[in-house]
């Protein structure tokens, strides 16, 4: 195998991006409406046209009672030479009546077939739109976290110097022009060395979802991983609180995003972006070795204090910071400017 890779363009992966961003939210609309129509069609036919006809089968009913002894009356009422009285107004009435009580009977006889009709119809509509809201729910985030960790990862690997040998020599092999070795090194380089500490700590951020999977991310119950075996409560060094860094209280109520399965590792990261909504703590905690985890789940700030109390201070660190824990231990903290804020290399946990 060479060692160089040939990277020829970022855009098509970016538009893929933006073609699957489109998709998620056209279908996700389309889907929207859809429910919305299924709710004012059922409410329509079971709510509205039942009431609607039962109230006017009994109005009709009610009517025919009355034509119904009008004509009695009339037939029982002799005339003044003695003979019998016409009954065809009331005759003529009690026909309008009766074909208006069928008419009735047969509109809730109707509204019940298509009231049975629609639920069947429903949830045939159900079972093939639950694939397709499974899939905006946690494919598409899913896939769309998986290409921002090959962009950023491609773009790193594109901007490691490539030695000036190494690019003209891999230019020629591929057949390239005599003088296009300069051009070709930007396509094309040996394999970079191993990152740099501070490099694979600000490479973390790439792996934190963006707001589109963040805003995806079902409510879930925090999994059992995430609670302390033992029990017990690490504490921080006394130099991290010394930090001087601003503190940005969040509610017990709101929600940070979780990596499922992030629990188990020893290692993880705790990230908290600016600019999220109403309710929306802006943490995401992440595995530091798993990349590309089976999806995201959005839990109370409040249950995962309850796992975790030794969170509580690392959660009010403002927007753009970044942590990393290994166990019990406080391995790293940096600001949203990548400075280094804290290294365990240099300062020993309590």
């Amino acid at each position: 195998m060479g060692g160089y890779a040939s990277i020829e363009s970022f855009q098509a992966l970016k538009r893929l991006r933006t073609a699957m961003c489109r998709f998620a939210e056209t279908a996700g609309a389309g889907l929207d409406e859809a429910e919305a129509e299924l709710q004012r069609t059922n409410t329509w036919v079971k709510a509205e046209q039942s009431s609607y006809w039962k109230r006017e089968g009994e109005r009709r009913a009610e009517l025919l009672t009355r034509a119904k002894s009008a004509l009695t009356r009339k037939k029982l009422q002799p005339t003044a030479l003695g003979g019998r009285p016409s009954c065809v107004e009331e005759e003529q009435e009690v026909a309008l009546a009766t074909r208006r009580v069928e008419e009735a009977r047969r509109k809730m006889a109707n509204v019940r077939r298509w009231s049975r009709r629609l639920d069947e119809e429903t949830y045939s509509y159900l079972a093939v739109a639950g694939g397709l809201s499974e899939a905006l729910a946690a494919d598409i985030p899913n896939a769309l976290a998986q290409l921002d960790n090959m962009l950023t990862a491609l773009e790193a690997y594109a901007d490691t110097p490539t030695p000036p040998a190494q690019s003209v020599s891999s230019a020629a092999g591929l057949g390239a022009e005599p003088g296009a070795g300069a051009e070709f090194s930007s396509m094309a380089r040996a394999a970079p060395p191993a990152p740099a500490d501070v490099e694979a700590y600000r490479r973390l951020r790439a792996q934190t979802p963006p707001a589109a999977v963040r805003d995806a991310a079902p409510r879930a119950e925090l999994d059992a991983g995430w609670r302390r075996a033992d029990g017990s409560v690490p504490t921080w060094p006394a130099e991290f609180a010394r930090l001087g860094l601003a503190r940005v209280p969040i509610a017990a109520e709101d929600r940070l995003v979780v990596a499922r399965g992030a629990g188990q590792p020893a290692r993880i990261y705790l990230e908290r972006l600016a600019g999220c909504g109403a309710g929306d703590s802006g943490w995401y905690i992440g595995s530091v070795d798993n990349v590309a985890p089976p999806g995201y789940d959005a839990v109370r700030v409040a249950d995962m204090l309850a796992a975790r109390p030794d969170l509580a201070s690392l959660l009010e660190l403002p927007p753009g910071c970044l942590v990393v824990l290994d166990g019990a231990r406080l391995e790293a903290v940096f600001d949203a400017e990548n400075k280094r804020l804290w290294s365990a290399a240099n300062v020993g946990p309590s």
